[in-house]
C-alpha cells in the first residue's frame, strides 16, 4: 500500500469506539399473517437495540431532532481515515449476530474500483456457525465453535443466496448534541445509490480539506429519488420513488472555516493542531500562527511551469461567476496559492471542477432507468432491510 493510500484509509487494526446509537432509514411492518416485512421510510430512525441498550440515546435524539427527522445537520467524524468512517463489505446476519463477514473493506479501494469489486462477490470470508448443523459434514465432528474461513467465488456462489449475503455500507459518525465522548453512531444501508453517494462525498471532502475530516461539520439527509423499472407484463418502464442517503457540508467554504474556528475555540484549543492539514490549509483564512518550522509537502507532483491557455480561460470565466471572495477562499484555503496560474495541471483541473459544481450544480433529472424487474430494483436500492434484528 502506498504512503498516500495508507494515510487516506489507515492501516487498520486500531481499537474502534463502541456503538452508542444505531440509525436507520428502514423499518419493519407486520403483515396480516404476523410476518415482519422490511419497509423503507423517508426519515432517519433511531433504534433502541434488541436489549434496549441505546434507549437513553434514542430519547435524547428525539429531544434534539424530533420524531421523524429527514436531516441531521451537525454530524462529525472521529477519524481522518476513510476506512474508519466508512465500511463497505460483504455481510450476512443471523438473529444473534453476523454469520458472514468479508475480509475487504471496499471503501478503502480507489473510487473507480470499489463498486465492481464489491458486487463481484469475490472475497475471502469468515463464517460464524451457530451449531454443528451449520458446519459441513466432513468437519462437523471436530468443530468446537471456531469461525470457519472460506472464499466466495461470485454472485452465483450458492452461499450468497442461502445465507443472504449482501454488500452493506456502514457510516460511523458522532452526534455532538446526543452523544458523549467515546462512542459512535452507525447507520447502515444496502442501497447502491446511497453507497455511491457516501463513497463519493467522503472522498471529495477528504481531498477538499486536505485529509482533515475530524472537526469538520457535515450533514446527512434522506433524499427522495425517482427511478424507472421495466415491467415485464406491460412491457413498459414504470416509475417508482426510492429514498437514499446524501452526505454534504451544511456550510459554504467560508462558513465551514468559521465553524471550525468556533468549534476549536469551544473545545479550548486556542491554536490549530501542530502540523495538521487543517492548520496548514486554513491558517491564512483564520489569521492564526502555525508553530511549525517547515510545512510538510502533501503532494508529490511538481507544479506545472505553465497551464494551457484554454484551461486558464475556463477558470477565469468560472471565477467571475463565483466571485472573487469565493474563488480566493478555495485557492488559499484548499490549495494555498493566490492565483490559479500557480497551480499544477492536476490541481488546476480539480479547482475547475470545484468551481463548476458551485456555478452549475448537477441536475438529478427524472431518475435513472434501471433494466430490472420491480422487486430487484427495490432490493438493489433499498436501505437497511433487516432480517436478523437490530445490530
Amino acid at each position: 500500500m502506498s504512503a498516500a493510500i495508507e494515510k487516506r484509509v489507515g492501516k487498520g487494526g486500531a481499537t474502534r469506539p463502541p456503538i452508542g446509537l444505531l440509525l436507520s432509514i428502514g423499518d419493519k411492518t407486520t403483515s396480516r399473517g404476523g410476518r415482519e416485512i422490511p419497509t423503507r421510510i423517508d426519515w432517519i430512525r433511531p433504534k433502541e437495540g434488541q436489549l434496549e441498550q441505546y434507549a437513553q440515546a434514542v430519547a435524547k435524539y428525539r429531544e434534539v431532532y424530533g420524531e421523524q427527522p429527514k436531516q441531521l445537520d451537525d454530524i462529525f467524524f472521529l477519524s481522518n481515515n476513510i476506512g474508519d468512517i466508512l465500511n463497505i463489505r460483504l455481510m450476512a446476519w443471523g438473529k444473534s449476530g453476523p454469520k458472514i463477514v468479508g475480509d475487504t473493506n471496499y471503501a478503502t479501494l480507489p473510487r473507480e474500483e470499489w463498486e465492481d469489486r464489491a458486487f463481484a462477490f469475490d472475497d475471502e470470508i469468515t463464517y460464524f456457525p451457530r451449531s454443528p448443523a451449520d458446519v459441513k459434514a466432513d468437519i462437523r465432528d471436530t468443530w468446537n465453535g471456531e469461525p470457519i474461513r472460506g472464499q466466495l467465488t461470485g454472485p452465483d456462489d450458492a452461499r450468497v443466496k442461502k445465507l443472504e449475503i449482501n454488500v452493506e455500507c456502514t457510516l460511523n459518525l458522532c452526534l455532538p448534541k446526543v452523544m458523549g465522548f467515546g462512542t459512535v453512531a452507525q447507520i447502515t444501508t444496502k442501497g447502491r445509490k446511497s453507497m455511491r453517494n457516501l463513497m463519493s462525498a467522503i472522498n471529495d471532502q477528504w481531498a477538499f480539506f486536505q485529509g482533515q475530516l475530524v472537526g469538520i461539520p457535515f450533514r446527512l439527509t434522506v433524499q427522495p429519488a425517482k427511478i424507472s423499472h421495466f415491467d415485464q407484463e406491460s412491457r413498459t418502464y414504470m416509475p417508482t420513488t426510492i429514498h437514499m442517503l446524501v452526505l454534504d457540508t451544511p456550510f459554504t467554504v467560508q462558513e465551514a472555516i468559521d465553524a471550525i474556528r468556533v468549534r476549536r475555540e469551544a473545545l479550548g484549543a486556542g491554536q490549530p493542531m501542530l502540523g495538521s492539514p487543517e492548520s496548514r490549509a486554513l491558517t491564512e483564512a483564520l489569521a492564526l500562527p502555525v508553530a511549525v518550522e517547515e510545512a510538510p509537502q502533501l503532494r508529490d507532483e511538481p507544479a506545472a511551469e505553465s497551464l494551457p491557455d484554454a484551461l486558464l480561460n475556463r477558470i477565469a470565466h468560472l471565477e467571475q461567476q463565483v466571485g472573487d471572495a469565493g474563488a480566493q477562499a478555495v485557492l488559499k484555503g484548499v490549495f494555498g496559492v493566490e492565483s490559479a496560474a500557480a497551480l499544477s495541471q492536476v490541481d488546476a483541473e480539480r479547482y475547475e471542477s470545484m468551481l463548476v459544481k458551485n456555478v452549475a450544480p448537477e441536475d438529478a433529472g427524472e431518475g435513472e432507468i434501471v433494466d430490472a424487474d420491480f422487486e430487484s430494483v427495490l432490493d438493489n436500492d433499498g436501505d437497511e432491510i433487516e432480517f436478523g434484528g437490530d445490530r
